[in-house]
């Protein structure tokens, strides 16, 4: 990326020199919309001119287009470097972080080059004609990014597109291009809503992709994907080590980006709105999460919820949170694996307290050899288990008898093997649960739990505006970085 990254936060620009040198000048929220693609902006410098979300100049006299902007002072030249589309989305936010080096000229004329955009895969197609995120979230890159159309990809054929389609196609592309946008349904554990190989309908989940990339049977994109994927789907910015293997899926050369909240898009297209076309994104959902299956009071939940979302009125979260039907507690289990073993002797000594034990638990195999057992010799470990010897008597005759059982792995061994097939384990209470089955084995599986309480609202500031946040921040965006 030419030039040096911006560091200043303030969402302003200052001219070095020309009309209105040393003035600085705000960014507005969202009505600089700069070219369409392939067509360079230009206007004569110093008057009172001011551009629409339209990208038509208007005279100061006309009040007929809201928060018009000022743009004689503007004078921007990109130093060995085309803005792409996401950049252009980030100058009308009045975001400058991570955005290049943009030099003030003297020139007489405000120029925006056209930028190579975005690719967005589009994943899946709605099912459901009440819930149509998948057509919002595509006119909302049309109408409000300004991608073009041939830039976005959906399914050819099929309800969904595969990660394997999409690595093929990225890894074989020889145009250039900036961002990598991936739309699809998601959740925080690790889930995304489309097949990981094509032909295929399971969804991708973490230890599907993981044990896929460790075959090393996976398409190579590390010489095309190296800057951004930007995953819009549900809550997976939770998920750190979703966001880790998703960039290794990419080739290992890029940065994972998603959303930490769920992701909703809306739009609406008629005369009587200006503009007549409109879409919008913004995050939904307020959460807080807690390990183990956990109850909480108002006040506790108040209190994490304001100390989360400052930025939020507190008042109105308070209100959502006494209100049942707005705030609900989700109580969340993981899938975990179950193992049978065979059970030991809880202790080794006395040895008349194992011979009991064992007449219990193991009279089956006494009783097939016909032993009855009547003192315990010792134990021996093997490769896969021990080796347990009694002495006792065979139809009155003296006799020793060996029992073979395998490892029964303890409550850590077994914490240690689960953990091992999860992501993000630190999010749950975890424990282990042992139930009998008959005399000699039991069932062990271990036990993870969290709580998570959410508001159903979107997500706004104090001011009442939906949230908008940089990928750089945390809160909102998660990061294989």
């Amino acid at each position: 990326m030419g030039g040096d990254a911006i560091t200043a936060v303030r969402p302003v620009f200052k001219l070095d020199s020309g009309a209105g040198a040393g003035k600085e000048t705000l960014v507005s929220d969202r009505y600089l919309n700069p070219v369409k693609f392939g067509s360079p902006l230009s206007m004569a410098a110093g008057g009172a001119y001011y551009l629409g979300k339209d990208g038509m100049p208007y005279a100061p006299e006309d009040k007929t287009k809201p928060k018009t902007i000022p743009v004689a002072d503007y004078y921007f030249k990109l130093s060995d470097h085309v803005l792409t589309n996401s950049e252009l989305e980030k100058l009308t936010r009045g975001d400058v972080q991570d955005l290049v080096s943009l030099q003030a000229v003297a020139s007489q004329t405000i120029v925006f080059t056209a930028a190579v955009p975005d690719l967005v895969f589009i994943m899946g197609t709605d099912t459901d004609p009440k819930k149509r995120f998948y057509e919002s979230a595509e006119r909302y890159f049309l109408w409000e990014i300004g991608i073009p159309a041939a830039w976005i990809t959906k399914p050819p054929s099929g309800p969904q597109l595969s990660l394997e389609e999409v690595v093929d196609a990225l890894a074989a592309r020889t145009s250039k291009f900036r961002d990598v946008v991936i739309v699809s349904h998601a959740n925080l554990h690790g889930w995304l809503g489309f097949p990981l190989e094509r032909g295929k309908t399971d969804p991708v989940v973490y230890q599907t992709l993981r044990d896929k990339l460790a075959a090393g049977r996976w398409g190579d994109a590390s010489k095309t994907v190296t800057n951004k994927v930007v995953i819009r789907g549900c809550n997976i910015g939770q998920s750190k080590d979703m966001m880790k293997l998703m960039a290794r899926a990419f080739g290992g050369k890029c940065t994972v980006y998603a959303p930490t909240h769920k992701q909703n898009y809306e739009w609406w297209s008629d005369s009587k709105h200006t503009p007549p076309k409109w879409a919008l994104e913004y995050f939904w959902g307020y959460w807080v999460s807690y390990p183990g299956d956990v109850p909480k009071t108002n006040a506790e939940l108040e209190t994490d919820f304001t100390a989360k979302y400052p930025e939020s009125d507190a008042a109105q979260l308070k209100a959502w949170i006494a209100d049942r039907s707005v705030t609900e507690r989700l109580p969340i289990s993981l899938h975990t694996g179950v193992s049978q073993f065979s059970l030991h002797p809880p202790t080794l000594s006395p040895a008349s307290e194992v011979v009991k034990w064992a007449k219990v638990h193991w009279k089956k195999d006494f009783a097939g050899g016909n032993f009855i057992p009547t003192g315990f010799l010792k134990r021996e470990k093997q490769d896969k288990g021990y080796k347990y010897t009694f002495e006792g008597t065979v139809g009155g005759a003296g006799a020793t008898m060996p029992i073979e059982v395998e490892f029964d792995p303890d409550d850590a061994e077994v914490l240690k093997d689960e953990k091992a097939q999860h992501p993000d384990v630190t999010w749950y209470d975890w424990k282990v649960q042992r139930t009998p089955v008959g005399d000699a084995e039991e069932r062990v599986q271990a036990t993870a739990k969290m709580t998570v309480f959410r508001i159903k609202q979107g997500m706004k500031d104090s001011g009442g505006q939906y949230i908008k946040a940089d990928l750089t921040n945390t809160k909102y965006w998660g990061s294989s970085s």
